[in-house]
């Protein structure tokens, strides 16, 4: 288990989005995924 999932890669992301918040209502806007990886951090299974 050396591979990691999406789920990194995103959060990662989402840390970054985390200085703009404007940039996050673009993205959310694909699907609300990332909105619920943006305010928990970790909601993908």
């Amino acid at each position: 288990m050396t591979q990691k999932p999406l789920s990194d890669l995103i959060i990662k992301n989402a840390r970054l989005i985390d200085k703009d918040n404007d940039f996050i209502g673009s993205i959310v806007i694909g699907g609300g995924v990332i909105e619920k990886i943006y305010k928990k951090g970790s909601e993908i299974a």
